[in-house]
């Protein structure tokens, strides 16, 4: 029976392996295809360790943090650790930053035994976070990937790290409003959003009388995992919007679809075909050519030159409007998407499902209109200090203050 049951072993081993190598698992799954033979014996050479556990999809959640993370390498040696090869390749290519990639969990173990890390860091609630959890000597911290009103940013995840860092006192007050005994002054730092710590490109000059087509983005999220998370307005609003900004003959237009969309079901897949389609019929007809999908790994609000953007409540919404700029959200279709006070939605202009025809309107209306004063107190309650440079130097030193603190408790226990 035992050797029986170590040839079974060894198939399921050498079939697991087959099907990794061929990219047969399902879309969320990691490869497992690590450098674990390369890291037997190892150490991981850094004091933060940033984990990521997720495939290529979700890669925009970690690449908004490249920037920050190689200026907190510069006084902290930090390291990236993935479990999926393909994702391990695109981050090696386009961090700037050390990349391991471990298949076994074992391996990471192994690894962090003969470490020194001192921070691990967090930019979603993966459940293979669990993982590193696991290792008492070292502080835990979540980044998260963006200041929203989504119901991820109220769940009850965060209490398995050390602390969550976050832009602002909105984020805090939504957690102290949300989660049962939960003490946000021991557990929450404020750290601003270090990613809007770049310049805001301007609409290009025009000479006089010359007109001008304002570019309109629309950037719907995608469809959540969960009823709560249901915030996507592609279904919903899609066509109306997208028809409606580009029958007006008005705007140049710019579709920009989440990565993750149709990752849960099918119908926004079909529906996100459709916009590209319309989109590129339109263009083929747009004597500028100028209507355009924009599909580049990397985006941020701060880079984006378009005049206006018409999205749904996400951390897009938030970016955006701490550059100044017209925004138009749609408001959920579903009654169950979570809804919490204080949000983005009683700030700025908003698209209920039946006035998305209105679309092109509704824009002109946010373009010629200056924004109301209760909106930069907004952006100050929920995003913290925009001086750039500001909450990238918050960042660093709240990280310089958790490293200090493991390395105290350490030193505590010996």
């Amino acid at each position: 029976m035992a050797a029986g049951g170590g040839v079974a072993r060894r198939v399921r081993r050498t079939g697991g392996t087959l099907v990794r190598r061929l990219r047969l698992l399902p879309e969320g799954d990691p490869d497992g295809l690590g450098d674990d033979e390369a890291l037997r014996g190892q150490s991981l050479p850094f004091e933060v360790m940033v984990y990521f556990a997720d495939t290529p999809r979700n890669l925009y959640q970690l690449r908004q943090w490249y920037r920050t993370l190689r200026a907190l390498d510069e006084s902290h040696r930090v390291g990236i650790v993935c479990l999926d090869s393909r994702t391990a390749a695109a981050v090696t290519a386009e961090s700037g930053l050390p990349v391991v990639c471990c298949g076994r969990i074992g391996t990471l173990e192994d690894l962090v035994s003969r470490s020194d890390v001192a921070l691990a860091l967090y930019v979603n609630h993966n459940i293979r976070n669990l993982h590193p959890l696991r290792f008492p000597d070292m502080l835990h911290a979540y980044l998260g990937h963006g200041e929203s009103d989504k119901a991820a940013s109220a769940s009850n995840q965060v209490k398995a790290y050390d602390f969550v860092l976050l832009p602002g006192e909105l984020g805090k007050e939504r957690l102290a409003r949300n989660l049962m005994r939960y003490d946000v002054d021991a557990h929450v730092r404020l750290v601003g959003r270090p990613q809007l710590d770049l310049p805001t490109p301007r609409p290009p000059a025009t000479e006089e009388g010359d007109e001008r087509r304002p570019t309109v983005l629309y950037a719907p999220t995608w469809e959540g995992a969960q009823p709560s998370m249901a915030y996507s307005s592609l279904v919903t609003h899609g066509q109306a919007v997208l028809g409606s900004l580009l029958r007006s003959r008005r705007y140049h237009v710019v579709y920009r679809p989440h990565p993750r969309t149709g990752a849960n079901r099918a119908e926004y897949a079909r529906a996100d075909a459709a916009l590209r389609a319309l989109v590129a019929r339109h263009a083929a007809h747009d004597p500028a050519g100028l209507h355009r999908i924009d599909t580049a790994p990397a985006w941020h609000a701060r880079t984006e030159p378009a005049d206006a953007l018409v999205c749904d409540v996400s951390a897009v919404a938030a970016d955006w409007l701490a550059t100044g700029r017209p925004i138009v959200v749609t408001v959920p279709a579903a009654a169950s998407a979570f809804r919490d006070g204080d949000g983005v939605l009683e700030v700025v202009p908003t698209i209920p499902g039946a006035e998305a025809y209105r679309t092109a309107d509704l824009v002109a209306h946010a373009l010629a209109t200056e924004p109301p004063p209760e909106r930069a107190a907004w952006v100050d309650h929920a995003m913290g200090d925009t001086t750039p440079g500001v909450a990238t130097a918050r960042f660093l030193d709240v990280c310089d203050e958790l490293v200090s603190l493991c390395l105290h408790e350490r030193a505590a226990r010996t």
